[in-house]
């Protein structure tokens, strides 16, 4: 032994691999397809063996026949190896299904059919086939045919089954199922149908592929076909060891369209690392714990913050979030490793460090796109280089004295500029000399606020009222008027009230007005709220005696409704024979307009009234 922490590869030899070095090709395999085309599956019953005496009445039935067809449904999307589900057999005349899960401590008997050179297997694709039966049960294949060989030297590359059944059976298959989850028990019906497929037809596909072999090439075309079958049964199974070289497969394979940097392959070999660690640990395939697509665009973008990492894995897997500190510690060592920045250095790149080295010199911080062209990267660097660098000035500390140092010119400055700002609330709250409440807008003002000085700066009215100035609250009864006589008299109109008492002369008037002097500012006019609850609405009643020309507006409303009512008296003396005809006669009615003051009687205002039209 070379190493005595790796085994010698010797001691992984195929066991069976001098019996298939020394097997001879079947004669029958020259001899012409004489075996009809398979009867349909709705036909035939299909036996699904669960049980361990029933695998070896299997068993002897297989023995009996020289060719048998193969397949096997394997699950590896929630296991890190992987292990076998489903073993599908078929013979000329009978199909049966292997639970391989109930029958996985029995299933090392098939071994004896198996390795029996008299007995052809056929199979499909049988590179992972062989190798699952190997891992899981131990059974070892020798003497078999693969139809996926076969179509390759035919065609030139390896036709699927779903075209072999086509082309050689005419039958149409359903490849919905091909990653199912063949855990599920019992099985479906559609997943048995999917199943048995497989290998129903695959016996007569191989006889119908040798002939097209027979007539295209010969018996040379056979013997080679048969030869690729036999390096597909040599294959043996080895536990996958976590190594550089398995990093370097996954990169050549990964990196078509993209042009990773150091720091990209540094993040996405701690990545891989990583997802490998955890899929062992956890029992989980590495695409559960972090896809690929993920894997890539993590090592691309390089993100700072852990959400910058949960942004590029949508939806994150369950194991990410669980490892999200160790990913995100992974990605800034990634960012900041030296080897990173050495092999950076080293290929004549600018290093992208977090803050410029020299002050002067132009820094961007965005970092450039991995697919950008190596000359358009040449071409930056160049326009960075022949970029002009000056000091940066701030002008509005540089001007110029020669009689006042620099220092104490820019203290001036930002003196006045200081003192240019004031604080808005000034304008509203009182000084601190005050030392008083001010009270609600309204009130009395204090006179050393800023706002004060605007009002006498720019002459406006003075805004401070005075409490001899405030208006008198109004009476909650309406005052009398007392004539010269001494008798009472009714209430003043609204006019008397505001313009004075008609019987006041016109010279007392214009003496009043000559009394103000100019120098004497107006009174501002205080608003207040006015109480309707106090007022006397009897002004707007019309006396009842006398005759007045002005303008009623209600007047032809009242000669309307008079006459309305006069004609409903007429109306009710009719007959209804003779009201019934005047109604199917008289023309419709034309819209009058009547007056908008309310009328008080036995019409309701929302039924009597039709407002007029605007």
């Amino acid at each position: 032994m070379k190493d005595e922490e790796e085994p010698h590869p010797e001691l992984f030899v195929h066991p069976y691999k001098y019996e298939v070095e020394q097997l001879e090709m079947p004669a029958h395999l020259l001899e012409a397809p004489t075996q009809k085309p398979p009867d349909p599956m709705e036909d035939g019953g299909c036996e699904i063996v669960q049980d361990p005496e029933k695998l070896q009445a299997v068993l002897d039935d297989l023995m009996k026949y020289k060719e048998i067809a193969v397949d096997l449904e394997h699950h590896s999307y929630r296991s890190y190896l992987g292990f076998t589900c489903l073993i599908q057999l078929s013979t000329p005349d009978n199909d049966y299904i292997l639970d391989a899960l109930v029958l996985r401590g029995h299933l090392h008997l098939l071994n004896q059919a198996f390795t029996h050179p008299g007995i052809l297997k056929v199979f499909h694709g049988a590179s992972m086939d062989v190798i699952w039966l190997q891992r899981d049960f131990g059974v070892y294949v020798v003497s078999m045919w693969d139809t996926a060989e076969g179509s390759r030297l035919l065609t030139g590359r390896r036709a699927g089954l779903r075209h072999l059944l086509l082309q050689y059976c005419d039958v149409s298959a359903d490849k919905r199922y091909q990653l199912a989850d063949w855990r599920i028990r019992p099985l479906p019906d559609e997943m048995v149908r999917y199943a048995r497929q497989d290998t129903h037809y695959l016996l007569y596909i191989a006889l119908r592929q040798r002939q097209d072999l027979l007539d295209r090439g010969g018996v040379s075309f056979i013997r080679q076909a048969w030869s690729l079958s036999k390096a597909v049964t040599l294959k043996h199974y080895e536990k996958p060891l976590y190594s550089e070289e398995v990093f370097e497969d996954f990169l050549n394979s990964r990196e078509r369209g993209f042009t990773p940097n150091p720091r990209n392959i540094t993040a996405m070999r701690l990545l891989h690392a990583w997802r490998d660690n955890v899929a062992r640990v956890e029992d989980e395939s590495t695409g559960y714990v972090l896809p690929n697509h993920m894997l890539l665009k993590i090592s691309r973008e390089l993100p700072k913050t852990v959400q910058g990492v949960l942004a590029c894995c949508v939806p994150p897997p369950p194991l990410l979030c669980r490892h999200l500190a160790d990913v995100h510690t992974l990605v800034l060592q990634a960012r900041n490793s030296p080897e990173a920045s050495a092999q950076q250095g080293a290929n004549g790149k600018p290093e992208h460090s977090e803050k410029p080295a020299n002050d002067n010199v132009v820094y961007c911080t965005q970092l450039c796109d991995e697919q950008t062209a190596a000359s358009s990267l040449l071409a930056i660097e160049r326009a960075v280089e022949s970029v002009p660098i000056t000091q940066p000035v701030i002008s509005l500390f540089e001007e110029s004295d020669p009689q006042m140092g620099k220092g104490a010119k820019r203290k001036q400055r930002a003196l006045e500029i200081e003192q240019s700002f004031s604080n808005p609330f000034m304008l509203f709250l009182p000084s601190i000399a005050a030392k008083v409440l001010v009270p609600c807008p309204g009130g009395l003002v204090d006179q050393t606020t800023q706002s004060f000085a605007m009002l006498q700066k720019w002459k406006l009215l003075d805004a401070t009222p005075t409490p001899e100035k405030l208006p008198k609250k109004r009476s909650a009864e309406t005052p009398k008027v007392v004539d010269s006589s001494g008798k009472e008299g009714r209430s003043r109109s609204i006019k008397e009230q505001i313009h004075g008492s008609s019987t006041q002369n016109d010279g007392e008037i214009k003496k009043k007005k000559k009394k103000k002097t100019l120098n004497q500012a107006p009174e501002p006019i205080q608003l207040h709220q006015y109480d309707y609850s106090q007022s006397d609405f009897s002004i707007f009643n019309t006396p009842a005696t006398g005759k007045k020309k002005d303008f009623d507006p209600t007047r032809e409303t009242r000669e309307k409704a008079k006459g309305t009512r006069e004609k409903s008296k007429e109306t009710r003396e009719m007959s209804s024979s003779t009201l019934a005809l005047q109604k199917r006669i008289a023309p419709r009615r034309q819209f009058e307009p009547r007056g908008v003051s309310y009328v008080q009687g036995k019409y309701a205002r929302d039924t009597a009234h039709r407002w007029p039209r605007r």
